[in-house]
């Protein structure tokens, strides 16, 4: 009975994380974005800006990687095509995200911004990239078991 009821439900857990961790995201932005903890200049600011670029890029990364299970996208001849929609899509959410912190400092950081959104895709990238190795493994483990019980 659980399991039949498991079943028809309209979203799968990767979905679910999916919608949660933007949610997150968005929220993490709302409320540090009138925060400007960068250094002035030196090792410091370099510092920040390294961590800056892999938080950006580790938190689209897990992004592409939990829509790209959401959605069961398939490793087959269409990988290219999915792969540009799922960074178009991660683009537009990265575009949200930056409008979001501009209304909230009440100005637009135009460079900046376009740098965020650069590391954005290229995280998400890394995440479809990631999605793809686990899919093809996945494959590759799937057609062994089956030649091996044949």
């Amino acid at each position: 009975m659980i399991k039949k009821i498991y079943q028809t439900t309209y979203f799968n857990r990767y979905q679910i994380a999916s919608i949660v961790w933007l949610i997150v995201i968005y929220i993490v932005t709302a409320l540090t974005a009138g925060v400007n903890a960068s250094p002035e200049g030196g090792l410091a600011l370099i510092l920040f800006e390294a961590r800056h670029v892999v938080m950006h890029s580790l938190i689209f990364a897990v992004q592409a990687w939990l829509i790209s299970h959401a959605l069961k996208l398939p490793g087959d001849l269409h990988t290219r095509h999915n792969g540009l929609r799922l960074l178009t899509l991660i683009l537009l959410l990265g575009i949200g995200q930056e409008a979001l912190q501009s209304l909230y400092r009440q100005e637009i950081r135009v460079l900046p911004s376009l740098w965020d959104l650069a590391v954005d895709v290229a995280g998400g990238a890394v995440g479809w990239g990631v999605y793809q190795y686990q899919h093809r493994r996945s494959q590759l483990r799937h057609t062994r078991k089956s030649e091996a019980e044949s």
